[in-house]
């Protein structure tokens, strides 16, 4: 037998490999993540909520330029049952900014005109960090399964973030709602949107078509970004995935309510919920030079694992040459086999359906990512022993 590296050596290997990783910061091109909850807690005196439980999910992803916190928080008091009250929407944006997108609810979905949320939250998880970092938000009742995915890339203020929805009858719509405190919640500012061609000022709504008004600019003139406010936000949208949009610019809140056209069951977008010290000019400058590359960018980014692609050749072949160099594997082989053939069925299904994998399916792909990863480990330790004098 020939002698391999001692296991002592690879160890240490090992953990030179471990240090390496941490001491990669978010700001050299890596993105953190933390799921956090479920974590039970109660309110304090909330009108007709008084000291009700809750229970709270939420995510944050931390890619060196801000923290992007993102959270889910519903009433979960037994009078509501089998229910669950989600009192001030679906997902908060809590972070990087106090104001602007709504950190107790920013983002709901409706169906049939009522809101999905009144379901507790089928999952909510970090499901990838390093070059980029993806956070992903599951509903399922009975007309179908929603998700929404956040994602950002090392470095950048902007989140891009798809809403899905795959209805159990394809005649079932997708209607979302997107709620804005532009600079904070004070009611003696004045509330501004700027869009791709038209300018709309508190009090005021519009009805827009989303292949001509497809970003949007939200701040308040009184405070721009200074002491006392936090600045503007922004989003912009796919115009391929946006049907019609109505506009309502409040003295306290804008919202937006998206109808994705006959057909589509998926919301495009990219957020941003600080700017970091730009001014109200200077935001919509940035949108009005950049929104073409933006839109680009948003389109060329996928919202799905990108191992399910491919690119982990090398590794498939690892696996295949220890199971040709060890004695008597054939229980390592038949695993093998079973999770090669379990990944070609999940990336058949990804090439059929190019809205992406449902949930339930992404949950499977990563679990066998996991089982062939803990494979390889295993039969690396395996030929180690075998060959160690």
């Amino acid at each position: 037998m020939h002698k391999s590296t001692p296991l002592a050596c690879l160890a240490w290997a090992w953990l030179l490999g471990v240090a390496a990783a941490w001491a990669q910061s978010p700001q050299e091109g890596f993105v953190t993540g933390q799921t956090l909850g479920p974590e039970d807690g109660k309110l304090g005196p909330y009108t007709g909520h008084e000291y009700h439980p809750i229970r709270t999910r939420g995510a944050i992803l931390d890619n060196g330029r801000a923290k992007f916190h993102f959270v889910t928080w519903v009433d979960v008091h037994p009078s509501h049952a089998p229910l669950v009250r989600p009192l001030e929407g679906m997902i908060g944006f809590t972070g990087p900014a106090p104001g602007n997108w709504y950190g107790n609810g920013f983002l709901d979905i409706f169906v049939a005109g009522s809101l999905v949320g009144t379901v507790e939250p089928k999952s909510v998880r970090v499901v990838e960090t390093g070059r980029r970092g993806r956070a992903r938000f599951v509903w399922e009742r009975p007309e179908g399964i929603w998700s929404v995915v956040f994602l950002v890339l090392p470095g950048q203020e902007k989140v891009f973030c798809t809403v899905r929805l795959w209805p159990k009858d394809p005649a079932t719509t997708l209607d979302v709602r997107l709620t804005c405190y532009p600079g904070g919640q004070f009611h003696d500012g004045h509330r501004v949107v700027t869009t791709t061609n038209a300018t709309f000022e508190q009090v005021q709504t519009a009805d827009l078509e989303g292949a001509q008004a497809w970003w949007y600019a939200i701040y308040d003139t009184v405070y721009d970004y200074g002491p006392g406010s936090d600045g503007g936000a922004a989003v912009l949208f796919d115009p391929d995935y946006l049907g019609k949009v109505h506009l309502t610019v409040d003295s306290y809140p804008v919202m937006l309510r998206l109808s994705p056209p006959r057909g589509h069951h998926e919301v495009r977008m990219v957020l941003w919920d600080s700017f970091f010290g730009r001014s109200n000019a200077e935001i919509v400058a940035y949108m009005r030079a950049e929104a073409d590359n933006l839109l680009r960018e948003l389109r060329s980014v996928s919202f799905d694992d990108p191992r399910l692609l491919g690119g982990d050749e090398e590794q498939q072949r690892e696996l295949e040459e220890l199971l040709a160099r060890l004695h008597d594997p054939e229980d390592y082989r038949q695993r093998a086999a079973e999770l090669r053939d379990t990944l070609a069925g999940l990336r058949a299904k990804l090439a059929q359906h190019p809205q992406g994998l449902a949930p339930d399916d992404e949950d499977e792909f990563l679990s066998v990512m996991e089982a062939r990863e803990k494979l390889l480990w295993d039969l690396r330790w395996r030929e180690l022993f075998e060959t160690e004098e």
